[in-house]
């Protein structure tokens, strides 16, 4: 009977290749050709971007792979922007919300990454990779005006219940609130209306019940400190209704009950911070009491292998180090060097195993993968710059990039330490340096998954040569909080570490 499953299963998958080769390869080989003028010699030289550079202390070069990929994102998300720079659309599998919303959030989470390398009194005109000059303060004011404009053809669009697009305004506020001072104060009052009734469609939205109470919080801080106050009377009620979610060590559940994953780290950690940097008299001493606090165990989850990635949101990968250089920040946080030292282990092993490519963040947990994307977009898995946002946030003299890198946890030795908020134990090997979380007090044993069979791989080999065919998903991403165990050495999602073509493809495309 097993035998008859996997032949029909391979037969499906040989049957969707095959039909495929005509309109559906087609089709990848259309965005491939989307994505093609993109120049390919740029990405060859990230795989040995770090190793080409010595971050040790006082070395004007430990910012240099950082500088180098700065102006490649920008390269990236302006060869694939529309003309006046407010939307772009990037390759990869589409989003569930559709171009436009894809199109938004690929600014929403570019900008604050340039707002936050002008804010530190880095260069304002820089040369992408193609040599030509971009003036970064313009292309942000341009790029703004033309979202936020009703008759604009790029114009963001109105903000319902439940929008997306509210978390993006969020990353844009950011982005206004950095840049309050050299951009927002210069432009015209018919201008700063304009924009601030696009962010102001936040106030009275329904949100999920969840992190995404955060966003209106950020967006009315922002507001209010630019004189445009939005119904600061919805704050305490958002506010307090995420804070109930808090469940000790810095832990917080993504909404009721007990949902951890790594969001608490690249999203709520990262929201804290920018609450409470602009509006201080929130919560203040709530917010960093819980980042240092949050920083002390998390640092334990990050190897130069990559981390014990469990959850939702895989694509994030790359801002797995935003925890701890936020807390770095504050006044008894992680060191420094510590908190530099987890944002080179994390963008150098990804980078080797192909986590960005064609100007962007690839989609996948190591490389391009499609069978691991989940329902987001390309431009989603752009969050992984908000390491980046933080760390150019500090200025090229500042601590955190002058003082000696400090080994990780697990580079100092072998530990055990017990999670009780998560009900995780983590378990760090020094000796082949995997780190994993230990989950057995969440199952009962009637859940324990079934080991897999071998076909079960073969099958699965088959299902990613399709999906690299359609360049889509044609199954659902892997559950990342079905399993008892989670590795860094082993991902649950797999590591696909360069998305290529199969044989019948590289044929076709002669």
């Amino acid at each position: 009977m097993r035998s008859r499953q996997v032949l029909l299963a391979l037969a499906a998958v040989l049957i969707l290749v095959g039909a495929g080769a005509g309109r559906n390869v087609g089709d990848w080989l259309r965005r491939q050709q989307d994505a093609a003028h993109w120049n390919a010699r740029t990405d060859q030289h990230l795989p040995g971007l770090f190793s080409a550079v010595e971050t040790v202390s006082s070395d004007p070069a430990a910012e240099r792979p950082y500088r180098h990929l700065f102006a490649y994102f920008v390269t990236g998300y302006l060869h694939y922007a529309s003309a006046d720079g407010a939307t772009a659309r990037l390759p990869g599998q589409p989003g569930r919300h559709g171009a436009k919303r894809d199109g938004l959030r690929a600014f929403a989470r570019t900008a604050p990454m340039v707002a936050a390398w002008l804010a530190s009194g880095r260069p304002a005109e820089i040369r992408d990779l193609t040599g030509l000059p971009v003036r970064l303060d313009a292309f942000l004011q341009n790029a703004i005006l033309a979202g936020t404009h009703p008759k604009s053809p790029s114009y963001w669009g109105e903000i319902v219940d439940f929008d997306p697009a509210i978390d993006d305004a969020a990353g844009i506020a950011v982005t206004l609130w950095l840049l309050r001072d050299r951009l927002w104060a210069r432009l015209p009052e018919g201008e700063r209306d304009q924009i601030a009734a696009w962010l102001g469609q936040v106030g009275g939205l329904e949100v999920a019940d969840d992190k995404a109470h955060l966003a209106p919080v950020l967006v009315n801080a922002v507001l209010a400190e630019l004189g445009y106050a939005d119904r600061p009377e919805e704050v305490p009620a958002h506010w307090q209704r995420f804070k109930s979610f808090y469940r000790g060590e810095g832990w917080f559940s993504d909404g009721p009950g007990e949902v951890f994953d790594f969001a608490n780290a690249w999203d709520i950690q990262y929201q804290l911070f920018w609450l409470d940097l602009i509006a201080p008299g929130l919560d203040h001493d709530f917010i960093a009491a819980t980042q240092i606090r949050f920083a002390e165990d998390y640092s334990h989850l990050i190897s130069p292998l990559g981390l014990p990635i469990l959850g939702r949101d895989v694509c994030n990968r790359l801002a797995a180090p935003v925890p701890l250089i936020a807390a770095a920040m504050r006044q008894g946080g992680p060191a420094p060097g510590l908190a530099r030292r987890s944002l080179d282990a994390v963008w150098e092993n990804f980078l080797k195993r192909g986590a960005v490519a064609e100007g962007v963040v690839t989609q996948g947990y190591c490389g391009a993968d499609p069978g691991a994307a989940g329902n987001g977009g390309p431009a989603d898995c752009l969050a992984s710059l908000r390491s980046l946002t933080l760390a150019f946030l500090n200025p090229p003299q500042s601590a955190f990039w002058q003082a000696p890198p400090e080994p990780l946890p697990i580079e100092r030795g072998s530990f055990r330490l017990a999670l009780p908020s998560p009900g995780w134990i983590v378990v760090g090997d020094a000796a082949d340096g995997d780190i994993r979380i230990q989950r057995l007090a969440l199952m009962t044993e009637s859940e324990v998954p079934p080991a897999p069979q071998p076909w079960e791989a073969a099958y699965s080999k088959l299902l990613t040569v399709a999906e690299i065919a359609f360049g889509r998903a044609l199954r659902d991403p892997p559950d990342g909080f079905s399993q008892i165990a989670f590795s860094a050495r082993h991902p649950f999602c797999g590591c696909v570490e360069k998305l290529t073509a199969p044989p019948m493809l590289e044929a076709s495309a002669q």
